[in-house]
């Protein structure tokens, strides 16, 4: 894929949370996004992979109030199950957050 459509964005998906080692899978694969589960990221680990020059997304969203959670870890996307409903709880209760659905 990389070398067929090198300006296509790929990343690496991991059920693992971010970490050193879902960073450094990600780099070795040579993507520039990480998608990673929520559960045990950091948000001193997605500032790490911010650093590496990686993107992150945090799933799953599985409530609205988990987009929260994703803001506050500092990831640049969410992987929401409802993400009308997680929308509508941001517009209600966090409008001041930057996130754009």
């Amino acid at each position: 894929m990389q070398q067929r459509y090198p300006e296509v964005l790929l990343a690496a998906i991991t059920p693992k949370p971010v970490s050193e080692e879902t960073i450094n899978i990600a780099l070795a694969l040579g993507v520039k996004k990480l998608n990673a589960t929520m559960d045990g990221s950091s948000r001193a680990s997605v500032a790490l992979a911010h650093a590496k020059g990686l993107q992150v997304t945090v799933w799953p969203g599985s409530k609205p109030e988990d987009s929260v959670l994703g803001y506050w870890l500092g990831a640049d996307a969410l992987c929401s199950d409802c993400p009308l409903a997680a929308k509508q709880y941001m517009a209600e209760h966090l409008s001041w957050v930057p996130f754009v659905f």
